[in-house]
């Protein structure tokens, strides 16, 4: 269970949003490649987010800080 999930929801609804104008741009002969380049890291990023999110609220110890 996400401890933070408005973050880790708006993080995934941000990572496909760009995901799907990477595909969209990629369909287009006239964007430089650096600009496909640039949307679909953004996208890999926000897409992982939530998954880290999630990864790093499970690894907490009682005493609030990360575990070992």
């Amino acid at each position: 269970m996400l401890a933070e999930p408005a973050p880790a929801l708006s993080d995934l609804a941000l990572g496909l949003v760009v995901v799907a104008l990477a595909v969209r741009l990629g369909r287009t002969p006239a964007p430089h490649r650096h600009w496909r380049t640039a949307f679909w890291w953004a996208g890999a990023a926000a897409l992982a987010a939530p998954s880290t999110t999630a990864w790093s609220s499970t690894r907490r110890n009682g005493r609030g800080r990360a575990g070992p």
